[in-house]
């Protein structure tokens, strides 16, 4: 089944393929991907959340190194 889909330029032809076989699937299985508890978009919330999360970390062990 083609889609008739616009794309960025930024995109490859691979990374365009793949971003119309996500939608075809995830319609296929009834999986929603932009409502508020789609999976994209829960997955643009958990990704800047786990960035943070490890920003902070890291920021904690370089202030836990003694200085020389």
């Amino acid at each position: 089944m083609a889609e008739n889909v616009e794309f960025s330029d930024s995109l490859t032809s691979e990374q365009q393929e793949l971003a119309v076989e996500l939608v075809v699937r995830a319609r296929d299985e009834g999986v929603e991907l932009t409502d508020p508890d789609g999976l994209l978009t829960g997955a643009t919330r958990s990704i800047p959340k786990k960035q943070f999360k490890a920003s902070a970390r890291a920021v904690r062990l370089m202030s836990s190194i003694p200085s020389q």
